[in-house]
């Protein structure tokens, strides 16, 4: 199974929030999710809230893909520099 990072849109009409989920990539993203790792709020926080870091740094540490979305929050909140660090001290 090929596994994605995805942000899943909730919220209200105007007032946007949406979830990082974990899904197939086969799926649509407001399908069924395997695990909800995280939940961002741009509208009211302007930030990113919530996130399982620690889940997030397993599922790509076994292979599963962000997409560009879901990649760009995870820069901003610091974790895909923690990933490489990590990969690359696996590597040494």
């Amino acid at each position: 199974m090929a596994a994605k990072l995805k942000l899943a849109r909730v919220g209200k009409v105007h007032s946007p929030s949406f979830r990082l989920v974990v899904v197939d990539s086969r799926k649509p993203t407001n399908s069924d999710f395997i695990e909800l790792v995280g939940h961002i709020d741009f509208v009211h926080d302007n930030k990113v809230t919530n996130l399982k870091e620690d889940r997030i740094l397993y599922w790509l540490s076994v292979g599963a893909q962000p997409t560009e979305s879901a990649k760009s929050v995870l820069k901003m909140s610091g974790i895909m520099r923690k990933f490489a660090e990590s990969k690359r001290k696996a590597q040494d």
